[in-house]
């Protein structure tokens, strides 16, 4: 029974070991990325405030959005970066969402990324909290 104790504590460091080895080598990976933050942690820290995946808030709800642009993330993101921008532009979808919103243009989110925009497509077009 001894040894088959001291077997099972062998094989747990022998595991433990490998697998910090194992964390160790890939910790860079792990680390890189939390420095890109998934689009349910852009959501939250970008969007929330004025918007929800499901129902309409201070903006339009966001579940589904990248159909309401035609499949179109390049306007998508250009609309979230500088949504002024594509409503001078006479864009159709832009100018329904401003006139359906008082007029009210989104706020422009210059910081953001193209990729990290299109993180938060792609979590809110699925709508899923």
């Amino acid at each position: 029974m001894k040894q088959l104790i001291s077997l099972g504590l062998l094989c747990a460091v022998v595991l433990l070991s490998c697998g910090q080895n194992g964390s160790q080598s890939t910790a860079g990976n792990d680390d890189s990325k939390k420095e890109t933050p998934n689009g349910k942690e852009l959501f939250a820290n970008y969007c929330m405030q004025c918007h929800a995946l499901k129902d309409d808030k201070v903006g339009p709800k966001l579940a589904g959005v990248l159909g309401r642009w035609n499949n179109d993330t390049t306007l998508v993101v250009d609309f979230v970066k500088n949504s002024e921008s594509l409503i001078n532009q006479n864009n159709p979808y832009a100018m329904k969402v401003y006139n359906a919103w008082g007029k009210a243009a989104m706020p422009a989110f210059t910081s953001l990324t193209d990729a990290h925009i299109k993180e938060i497509v792609e979590y809110v077009n699925a709508g899923v909290e």
